[in-house]
């Protein structure tokens, strides 16, 4: 037979038995899919996180090798680069990608059970990546 406490002495999630006492329950009866809710989350941000920073790196080396090219072949006298009209076509891309990523933000936690196991798991990821 399980314990029992009177309900004011019980901090632990209960129910009440015949003889009016409580019974106290584990928490894993009580919230079996908060605990797989939670999980999700984390594992989703995890991912997510884990997943971006590694193709910010990409990103980051694809630009490297692209300027790189860039400067040998205008140094070559081969091509002649427009830095202004870059610089201009660079900030109107900045200004897009940054309401993209405030977008993709409230995407991926909009439907979520938990917002706050998500930012954990996805800043998680982002360090580990």
């Amino acid at each position: 037979m399980p314990w029992c406490a009177p309900a004011a002495l019980s901090p632990l999630p209960s129910i009440k038995s015949q003889n009016n006492m409580r019974i106290d329950l584990p928490y894993q009866q009580l919230l079996p899919e908060t605990g797989l809710q939670i999980g999700f989350g984390f594992l989703t941000g995890f991912v997510a996180g884990y997943a971006g920073k590694k193709l910010i790196k990409l990103l980051a080396i694809l630009l490297g090798l692209l300027f790189l090219t860039l400067q040998v072949l205008a140094a070559g006298g081969f091509i002649t680069v427009n830095w202004s009209y870059i610089q201009q076509t660079s900030e109107s891309l900045y200004s897009e990608v940054e309401r993209s990523r405030q977008l993709w933000w409230q995407i991926l936690t909009d439907q979520l059970p938990f917002v706050a196991p998500f930012g954990v798991g996805f800043w998680v990821g982002f360090r580990k990546g």
